[in-house]
C-alpha cells in the first residue's frame, strides 16, 4: 500500500503547487503574463483569452487535484488500519481526527484560493490613475503625442471616488485573500508532517517554511513553463522569470537550510538511517535537487541572458520546461519520501543540534 499512499501524497503535492502558483503569479509575479498581455498592442483579444482560460483551467485543476488526492488519502489510510472502507467510517474519520479535519479545512482554502486567483486573472484591466495609462492615455503616432481624455475623468466629488477605489480594494481584498488561504493549505501539510509529530514549534515552523518555499518557486515555475507566450509577449515573460529568478536564489536557500534541519531532526542513528526507505528517499531527492538547481543556474545565467539580449523565445521556454519536470520528479519522490517510516533509533527522536553534534563526532573517528 506504500506505493499508493505515496502516489497520492504526491498528487496532493502537485495540485497545492498548482494552486498556490497560481496564486502567485496572478498576484505578483506574472499577472501580466497570466492575462495573456505581452508589449503594448502585441497580444491579440483572442490570444489573451486563451491565455487567461488556459491559466484559470490549471488553477481549477489543482484545487480538483488537491480535493480528490486527499479524500482518496483518507479511504487509504483506513483501508491499511481497519482493511475496509465505507461511508460512516469516512465521515468519522473526517470529524473525528487531525488528519480529517485538515482534509475538511483544505476543501474551503482550495475553494478561495482558486476563487480568488481566477478572479485575479479575469478582473477587467483597469490603468486609471496610473502613468501612461489614465489621466493621460498616450499613442504615438506620426511622430506626435495624442491624449485621449476618458469620460469618468470629467466626474468630480465623492461619486466619481466610488466608481474608482471599490475596485482597487476589491483587487487588494482578492490578493490577501488568496495570500491567506495558500498560507494556511500550506500550514496544514505542516501539521500532518513528521516534524509536526516530532513536538515543539520549530520543527513545524522549519517544515512550513519549507513548504512555503517550495511554493512560492516550484508553482509559479510550472505555469510559467506552460504558458509561455510567444515573441508578443516578451517583455510579460521577461519580467516574470526575472523575478522568478530572485524568488528561486532565496527559494533554494531556505530550501536547504530547512530541509537539512528537518532531515538531521531524524538522524539518531545514521547508519540505520542512511540505509532506511526514508533516508533512501532523501538521497534520491537531493540527487534531483542538485539537478534543479543546475538547470536553474542555466536559466539564470546562460538562456535568460540570451533572451534579454533579444534572443528567441524558443530555448528559454525548452529550458523553463525542463526545469518543471525536474521538480514534478522532485515531487513525485517528495511523496514517498513523506510516507516512509521515520528511522528513530529505539522509537525516540533527538533533536537535530544533538543529531549533528553526533554525526560530526562519528565522522571524526
Amino acid at each position: 500500500m506504500m506505493p499508493v499512499a505515496a502516489a497520492l501524497k504526491a498528487s496532493t503535492y502537485v495540485g497545492t503547487m498548482l494552486l498556490v502558483g497560481g496564486a502567485v503569479c496572478a498576484m505578483w509575479l506574472a499577472p501580466a503574463l497570466v492575462r495573456g498581455e505581452g508589449d503594448p498592442g502585441g497580444a491579440s483579444a483572442g490570444g489573451t483569452g486563451r491565455t487567461r482560460r488556459a491559466f484559470g483551467a490549471l488553477v481549477l485543476l489543482g484545487a480538483a487535484v488537491l480535493v480528490t488526492a486527499s479524500l482518496f488519502e483518507v479511504a487509504n489510510t483506513l483501508r491499511e488500519v481497519l482493511g475496509r472502507v465505507d461511508a460512516d467510517l469516512m465521515r468519522r474519520y473526517l470529524a473525528s481526527t487531525l488528519h480529517g479535519r485538515v482534509v475538511r479545512e483544505r476543501w474551503w482554502q482550495a475553494a478561495l484560493v482558486a476563487v480568488t486567483t481566477t478572479a485575479l486573472a479575469f478582473w477587467p484591466n483597469d490603468h486609471r490613475g496610473r502613468s501612461g495609462g489614465g489621466v493621460m492615455a498616450s499613442a504615438r503616432r506620426s511622430g506626435r503625442e495624442r491624449t485621449r481624455v476618458e469620460p469618468w475623468q470629467l466626474e468630480l466629488g465623492p461619486r466619481s471616488w466610488w466608481r474608482r477605489r471599490p475596485p482597487t480594494l476589491a483587487r487588494a481584498a482578492l490578493r490577501v485573500g488568496a495570500a491567506c488561504a495558500s498560507m494556511a493549505l500550506m500550514y496544514g501539510f505542516a501539521r500532518l508532517s513528521h516534524a509536526a509529530a516530532m513536538g515543539g514549534g520549530v520543527p513545524l515552523g522549519a517544515d512550513f517554511t519549507h513548504l512555503l518555499a517550495a511554493g512560492v518557486w516550484a508553482g509559479p515555475l510550472g505555469y510559467l513553463a506552460l504558458l509561455t507566450p510567444g515573441e508578443d509577449g516578451r517583455s510579460a515573460l521577461a519580467a516574470a522569470v526575472k523575478r522568478l529568478s530572485n524568488v528561486g536564489a532565496l527559494a533554494v536557500a531556505v530550501l536547504a537550510v530547512t530541509g537539512a534541519y528537518n532531515a538531521l531532526g531524524h538522524m539518531a542513528d545514521p547508519a540505520a538511517f542512511a540505509t532506511s526507505a526514508y533516508g533512501t528517499a532523501l538521497w534520491v531527492k537531493l540527487g534531483l535537487f542538485t539537478l534543479v538547481i543546475a538547470a536553474a543556474a542555466l536559466n539564470r545565467f546562460r538562456y535568460l541572458p540570451r533572451f534579454l539580449a533579444g534572443g528567441p523565445v524558443g530555448p528559454l521556454r525548452g529550458a523553463l520546461r525542463l526545469e518543471a519536470a525536474l521538480l514534478a520528479a522532485l515531487l513525485v519522490v517528495t511523496g514517498a519520501l513523506t510516507t516512509s517510516p521515520v528511522p528513530h533509533a529505539g522509537g525516540a527522536a533527538s533533536g537535530a543540534l544533538a543529531n549533528l553534534l553526533h554525526l560530526i563526532d562519528l565522522l571524526r573517528r
